[in-house]
């Protein structure tokens, strides 16, 4: 099985100058929101026992037709001068299905008309900039 998805996200957010507490520091925040474009596809190969038992498929090729996203964003920066220091955190849940044939393929292993999945990562980030 090879799984490949993408979308894309606009992120909506706020930032607060934390200057009266702290020189430098800032901390924003927000909502990615999911934009037109997004999909995915799942590449399937079958061994000799899987060929037997999905109706006669080696290969099988499934497009999503539906699906959902979240994404969730802080971030922290502190300025020291012209340059800045940045720590990120990202969370993204994914879920997609797919109509699938229930008489051959993974339809027929699984005895089910819709093949899902879903994902929930959280990713954190470390960064440097320059303020020009």
């Amino acid at each position: 099985r090879k799984s490949s998805t993408s979308i894309n996200f606009l992120d909506l957010g706020y930032l607060y100058d934390m200057k009266d507490i702290v020189g430098g520091m800032s901390i924003s925040g927000g909502i990615g929101l999911p934009l037109l474009g997004a999909g995915g596809t799942t590449e399937l190969a079958y061994g000799s026992t899987g060929y037997a038992l999905n109706g006669n498929l080696y290969t099988e090729s499934i497009t999503s037709d539906g699906g959902s996203a979240t994404a969730f964003f802080v971030d922290l920066g502190y300025a020291f001068g012209i340059h800045e220091a940045l720590f990120s955190l990202r969370k993204v849940t994914t879920e997609g299905s797919a109509k699938v044939d229930i008489t051959k393929g993974i339809g027929k292993v699984l005895s089910k008309d819709k093949f899902s999945g879903s994902s929930d990562s959280t990713s954190f980030f470390l960064g440097y900039g320059y303020i020009f």
